[in-house]
């Protein structure tokens, strides 16, 4: 894949699958501004909360100016909140809906204009297998991945006049950081990690250079002919929900 000479934006570039697509887009060729709460490994990493709208406004006006104006956006930047939904507070609800989805808009409007005038971008959304399905203990950050696609399905209708691409990746299990020391702090962790591995009829977690080998193609001119789509990285775990 030859990303030469485009530029790249990738919120929650700083570790697990935001770390991943980085690496991936410049080993490609594109130059990429990181924008995370702390420094990641793109040619500008900027510290920005996704959360707010200045913080959003002031880091993509700096990556723009020291870039140029992107092609390619990538929303990877999320949080989430362990529990019953109807146990968890209006504000823990809010927060992740201002990140998960909120945090996405933030990143396209900032630059929407400019790509409808040129009449070109490629726009993804790192979304969740979760979306699909009742996740019990994990519903609120479920929700906010169906908003992101519900979301997007529409976007790619309003944008696609203007030669603006959209589309999500919906991973299940995948091995970052943030995954492994969620089980480690369990205290039957090993039996806990081969439930969820045997969730997926593949028997295994999914890496984060995976995700980003996917994100990598569907933002890329091989890709010309796909938007509104959500694509399943799941092992086969969204085939036979286990």
């Amino acid at each position: 894949m030859n990303l030469t000479g485009k530029v790249a934006v990738v919120t929650g570039g700083a570790g697990g699958i935001g770390e991943a697509i980085v690496n991936a887009l410049k080993g490609a060729g594109a130059r990429v501004a990181c924008l995370d709460l702390r420094q990641g490994n793109g040619n500008i990493n900027l510290i920005c909360d996704i959360g707010s709208d200045d913080s959003v406004i002031a880091a993509c006006a700096l990556a723009e100016a020291e870039l140029g104006m992107p092609d390619i956006l990538i929303h990877c930047a999320a949080t989430t909140f362990k529990g019953a939904v109807l146990d968890t507070p209006i504000a823990d609800f809010e927060r992740i809906m201002n990140i998960n989805v909120y945090g996405a808009l933030r990143l396209t409007n900032a630059f929407v204009d400019r790509m409808k005038a040129r009449k070109s971008g490629s726009i993804l959304y790192i979304s969740s297998i979760n979306a699909r399905f009742a996740t019990p203990g994990q519903g609120v950050y479920a929700a906010s991945k169906a908003a992101l696609d519900s979301v997007v399905k529409t976007l790619a209708v309003e944008l696609a006049d203007d030669g603006i691409r959209i589309n999500t990746v919906q991973p299940s299990s995948v091995a970052t950081p943030l995954l492994v020391e969620g089980f480690n702090a369990l205290p039957n962790r090993d039996e806990a990690i081969a439930i969820n591995k045997a969730r997926h009829p593949l028997n295994r977690w999914g890496e984060p250079e995976e995700v980003a080998k996917l994100a990598l193609f569907l933002v890329s001119e091989d890709a010309a002919w796909i938007t509104g789509a959500h694509y399943a990285l799941d092992g086969g775990a969204s085939v036979t929900r286990r």
